[in-house]
């Protein structure tokens, strides 16, 4: 017997609609998962391991929050090969980072730090394009608007459609640039994440001071909640950050604890990311953990339903779990309204990201190993 698509709080995440489940009085466990495209590069092994993922996972939608970065550099076939990998069900949301392109195409002066690390860019780094590391809060409030909205031109200008949904890069979305996004008519927004699930890899680096900020009160079991201050834009926490910083494991067990706080008629979102730019290597670790899950499902009798990516809007929101507000972190750093550094003569590849970076923080432009094939996954 199949229900209605009804208020789940699946439903409330993209107009999110189940392709059907038993009736039960218990709620279920609804799993979705992510991909973030960054915008540093489109590599033939990253592509093909997300081909290998969804033929071994044909059930399970994807969300994929891209960045425009690809489209403003002017490489060849951009928006075929990415939508080579996508598939009837997906959705497609904006990936906002501060990419020193979508600074240019949206008119906006280019700054070139701090960055999660600490740094600021050097000319070498900029030889190429760069910035995605350098958080949005750095932007004055008129600066993120145009950044955002030049981003969601480039994404529609591309074949994409109508965007409601985004996330920031670094997990930094101050208060005024969620504002804004509301303005502009998106519902919904992924930047929020559990501060733990990123300690053990940023803790040293002021990324993780930011984070603690703005998503104080964010696990990895918060369910989405409404954004104070931007009327109809809903928070949908990355509870797990991504594959990339979980150890060996840690998958399996949020979702047992997941399961665990099942109450009546109440659902509990369980999501799950990866990069693109990190897929040769993360993918696999996906694999795993997502056949454990799926077997510990099973072998335990607890409901898991892969969310489907819908069309319908939710008429309901469920009671929000209480979380606070999220808002710009007070010690956010503000660059001065300088030009940009002139780039270097040298190319150079961008640094590495919050996600797959080293536990150091990237030495200089030849850090770029996270994206090359390697023997065999690497638990961090």
């Amino acid at each position: 017997m199949k229900t209605p698509k009804a208020a789940w709080i699946a439903a409330l995440i993209l107009g999110l609609a189940a392709a059907g489940r038993d009736a039960r009085a218990d709620g279920a466990v609804r799993l979705l998962v992510g991909l973030t495209w960054e915008g540093r590069d489109l590599k033939a092994h990253n592509l093909e391991a997300i081909q290998a993922f969804r033929a071994e996972f044909k059930d399970i939608a994807l969300i994929h929050f891209v960045s425009p970065a690809y489209f403003l550099r002017q490489e060849p076939a951009v928006a075929e090969r990415i939508k080579a990998v996508m598939r009837p069900g997906d959705r497609v949301a904006l990936a906002l980072g501060g990419w020193k392109s979508l600074a240019a195409d949206a008119g906006v002066v280019f700054r070139d730090g701090p960055t999660f690390w600490g740094q600021k860019l050097r000319p070498i780094d900029c030889a190429g394009d760069c910035g995605v590391d350098v958080p949005l809060s750095v932007y004055p409030e008129a600066d993120q608007a145009k950044l955002l909205r030049a981003g969601l031109a480039v994404l529609a200008g591309n074949g994409f459609g109508k965007i409601d949904a985004m996330t920031a890069t670094g997990w930094i979305a101050p208060t005024e640039l969620l504002r804004n996004a509301a303005k502009a008519g998106l519902r919904y927004d992924f930047s929020a994440v559990a501060p733990a699930a990123i300690a053990a890899r940023a803790g040293r680096f002021p990324l993780f001071q930011w984070v603690k900020e703005q998503w104080p009160a964010v696990d990895a079991h918060t369910q989405p909640f409404p954004v104070e201050g931007a009327p109809g834009l809903i928070e949908v926490p990355q509870g797990l950050a991504a594959i990339d910083y979980s150890a060996p494991g840690e998958a399996l067990a949020q979702f047992e604890q997941a399961a665990s706080r099942l109450s009546q008629g109440q659902d509990q979102l369980f999501f799950l990311a990866a990069y693109q730019e990190t897929a040769f290597r993360e993918l696999p670790r996906l694999t795993v953990a997502l056949k454990g899950i799926f077997a510990d499902a099973a072998a335990k009798s607890i409901p898991l339903l892969p969310v489907q990516l819908g069309t319908d809007a939710p008429t309901t929101m469920p009671a929000a779990v209480p979380v606070a507000a999220a808002s710009a972190p007070t010690t956010m750093p503000v660059a001065a309204p300088e030009a940009p550094a002139e780039p270097g003569a040298a190319a150079a590849d961008a640094q590495a990201n919050p996600v797959a970076a080293a536990p150091e923080p990237p030495a200089g432009p030849a850090a770029h190993e996270r994206t090359e094939p390697q023997p065999s996954p690497i638990a961090h």
